[in-house]
């Protein structure tokens, strides 16, 4: 008979891949939050994912060793090779299956854009359902500094939101771009348009502002 132990998991991987990382501005933010929440739910216990140099680093921290920066930077290169190994391997594929309709589309269209605000509607379209789903916008020109972000959903596939629960979250951890991530509580989010209207902008006093008007 097979017996069920329950534990805590630390993932160290030597290849960051690309669907198992949250990345944001060409940085690697955490591991994916439905990884985590998959996870959880199907054990009940934590779960930590580091690169392989880091895992090192955090051990070594804990247990109060220093690490032989020799030995890291070995580490690292590794890391690096394998990591443009993984990237034309996968490119080499997308050329091979360019063809095939990607599962999701994002378009943009700016309303008003200046270094203190930029505005506009953000369409995320989904070609099949699913469970998650994430679109990334860009501010042109770029804002003054990291703003203020506010969006709404304003329009979605005809009868979804009967059909499905959609929770929304979004967020700009830069002045360049944002993203919208959608998840359906139960069920999958209904294929189609997802229609957004977002506003960043930069100011001192949150407070004063208005929310998004209705066009």
């Amino acid at each position: 008979m097979q017996k069920k132990i329950a534990v805590q998991l630390y993932l160290s991987l030597m290849i960051k891949k690309e669907d198992w990382w949250l990345e944001q501005s060409g940085r690697t933010i955490s591991p994916r939050p439905e990884l985590i929440e998959e996870f959880i739910k199907e054990t009940g216990q934590s779960f930590w994912m580091y690169s392989v140099s880091k895992f090192i680093e955090e051990t070594a921290s804990i247990n109060k060793k220093e690490v032989n920066p020799v030995v890291m930077d070995e580490i690292r290169k590794i890391s690096e090779r394998l990591e443009k190994i993984t990237r034309e391997t996968n490119e080499f594929v997308f050329q091979s299956k360019k063809s095939t309709t990607p599962s999701i589309r994002v378009s943009q269209e700016v309303s008003f854009c200046d270094e203190y605000e930029n505005s506009g509607i953000i369409v995320i379209t989904l070609e099949r359902p699913m469970k998650y789903a994430t679109g990334s916008g860009k501010f042109r020109p770029l804002l003054s500094d990291i703003p203020y972000f506010q969006v709404e959903l304003i329009e979605n596939p005809e009868n979804s939101n009967e059909e499905v629960h959609i929770d929304i979250s979004y967020g700009c951890g830069t002045n360049k771009d944002f993203n919208v991530y959608l998840k359906a509580r139960k069920g999958e989010l209904t294929a189609g348009d997802y229609v957004f209207q977002y506003r960043a902008f930069v100011g001192d006093d949150l407070e004063e502002e208005t929310e998004i008007q209705e066009e």
